[in-house]
C-alpha cells in the first residue's frame, strides 16, 4: 500500500508554490567586464553559494570532550566551465583577450539569464581560466565545437539587482 495519496501530493505542491518553483539550471552567463560579448561563449559554469561558514573545525573541551566551530566562509570558488567555439573564433577572441589582461586573471559577472535581462547577478572577482584541448573529429558532423576547462574565482558576496523585461 502506497503511503502517497492525493491530498499528499496536493499538499507538497501547494508548499512547494509557496516557495517558488524549480529554478532551470541552463539560465546563467558569465559575463567579464571589459568584453561582455564573451558571455555567449560559456556554455557551462559554477555559479557561487556564499554559505554562512567553511568547514567545522574540531575543538576540544575539558574533560577531554570535543566539538566543532565554524571556520570564516569560503570565498574562493572553482568549476568546471564548457565553452562554445563560434565560425567568428568568438572563444579564442575572448582567450587572446583575457591573455592580455593583468597575470591573466580578469573579473566578471554571473547573471541568473543575461547582461540585459535576469533574476539578479554575483559579482566574481579574480577569475584564472584554463580551457583543456579540443578533440576534433573528422567523422562528426551534428555536434557543435565545446571546448571544456576550469575555472577559478574569488566571490566575496557582491550581488547584482534584477533586471526583469
Amino acid at each position: 500500500m502506497s503511503i502517497v495519496s492525493p491530498e499528499l501530493l496536493q499538499q507538497q505542491y501547494a508548499l512547494q508554490a509557496a516557495i517558488g518553483t524549480k529554478r532551470n539550471a541552463g539560465t546563467f552567463t558569465l559575463v567579464p567586464e571589459g568584453l561582455e560579448a564573451a558571455y555567449l561563449t560559456f556554455k557551462q559554469l559554477p555559479v557561487p553559494f556564499l554559505s554562512p561558514s567553511g568547514e567545522a573545525a574540531e575543538a576540544a573541551t575539558p574533560g577531554g570532550g570535543a566539538t566543532y566551530v565554524p571556520t570564516p566562509p569560503e570565498t574562493r570558488f572553482t568549476g568546471a566551465v564548457t565553452c562554445t567555439e563560434t565560425t567568428s573564433n568568438a572563444l579564442r577572441n575572448f582567450l587572446d583577450w583575457a591573455a592580455k589582461q593583468p597575470n591573466g586573471i580578469f573579473n566578471a559577472t554571473i547573471y541568473d539569464g543575461t547582461l540585459d535581462a535576469h533574476r539578479g547577478g554575483w559579482k566574481v572577482v579574480g577569475c584564472i581560466l584554463k580551457m583543456d584541448t579540443f578533440d576534433a573529429d573528422a567523422d562528426n558532423r551534428t555536434q557543435v565545437m565545446n571546448v571544456p576547462g576550469t575555472i577559478w574565482y574569488n566571490f566575496f558576496g557582491e550581488r547584482v539587482a534584477p533586471i526583469l523585461v
